[in-house]
């Protein structure tokens, strides 16, 4: 924009004139703790505290992504290191399924794959690790393992539905190399 100046507005939206972080900071914790009148204030934010607001929000209570921290933090409690190999991990991961650009529906069914997976994988550890236990033990692990499997074969399923029905796959053969093209939304029903 031409008449941004960026001195003032940095492009990201905050301009920094019209709001106290610490004040906000400060609502964020009283509505924490239960302050109903706080959480108020905070809803009548606009402007700069809004889109502080919401991109705070947005990075404290991402579900998956909560999820997903505590399941590592379950695999490796006290191994940092540990915990940030699987983070990184899960980050190719989710690329990988998720595509160049997935649609928001994808990006859930991704974000589900990721957390299934993490959970057959931790199954695996518990398995692994009590191999030495009595038969009844043992089966009670296996279940566990059994119904994590099934999640996440279920979420693979449901995102390969998913992209099945966005549009047909195309095959081409140029030269005897095989080349795959997909016609986004080709087969989706039209409204109307």
């Amino acid at each position: 924009d031409p008449k941004r100046d960026p001195k003032k507005d940095p492009g990201d939206g905050l301009v920094k004139k019209d709001v106290d972080p610490d004040q906000i900071a400060s609502l964020m914790a009283s509505c924490r703790a239960g302050d109903r009148e706080a959480l108020v204030q905070l809803q009548a934010q606009d402007g700069t505290g809004a889109v502080l607001i919401d991109r705070t929000l947005t990075g404290l209570y991402d579900l998956a992504g909560s999820i997903e921290q505590k399941m590592i933090e379950g695999i490796h409690p006290q191994d940092l290191l540990g915990q940030e190999g699987i983070r990184r991990h899960v980050a190719v991961l989710r690329t990988e399924l998720a595509g160049p650009e997935p649609s928001p529906l994808e990006r859930l069914l991704v974000d589900r794959i990721v957390v299934a997976w993490l959970e057959v994988k931790r199954q695996d550890g518990f398995m692994a690790q009590f191999q030495e236990t009595s038969f009844k033990q043992g089966e009670y692990y296996q279940r566990r393992h059994e119904r994590a499997e099934k999640r996440f074969l279920q979420a693979c399923k449901s995102l390969a539905q998913i992209r099945r029905l966005q549009g047909p796959m195309v095959q081409l053969n140029v030269a005897d190399k095989q080349i795959n093209v997909v016609a986004p939304g080709a087969c989706l029903p039209k409204s109307g």
